[in-house]
């Protein structure tokens, strides 16, 4: 069977299908079977449109990590939205300060120099959090 080179559109169309596989979390062989079975393409190619997949992923959402963690990363993204849409403000709550401690937001707050005070509304008391305390 003579292979055909697709056209920049369905390249295209098929690095965003593969981009939206690796942010669901399907592996890369478990992606590398699917596309060189259902689109006729080489390992090879199959492993060439993953990489740039990865890269693209990057660059989208223009995070300075390395990697597995950038789809880590979005992949988060998606659970936050899905979770807004669900209703389920702990699981996004969760999320949130998982992503933040993924772009490393935590690492110079609740200290001795830069502690974090919580005013719990409603009872006129403040909670401090410096280093040692929890």
């Amino acid at each position: 069977m003579q292979k055909t080179k697709c056209t920049k559109s369905e390249k295209q169309k098929r690095l965003f299908y593969v981009q939206g596989l690796i942010i669901d979390g399907v592996s890369n062989y478990e992606i590398l079977q699917y596309i060189t079975e259902n689109w006729n393409i080489t390992s090879r190619q199959a492993r060439n449109y993953i990489t740039l997949a990865n890269k693209n992923i990057q660059k989208v959402y223009d995070v300075e990590i390395k990697g597995k963690l950038a789809w880590k990363f979005v992949a988060r993204r998606r659970l936050y939205r899905r979770a807004i849409k669900d209703e389920n403000f702990n699981l996004a709550l969760q999320v949130l300060k998982d992503i933040s401690e993924l772009e490393g937001d935590y690492k110079h707050i609740g200290t001795a120099e830069n502690p974090v005070i919580m005013n719990i509304v409603g009872t006129g008391k403040e909670f401090g959090m410096g280093e040692g305390e929890t």
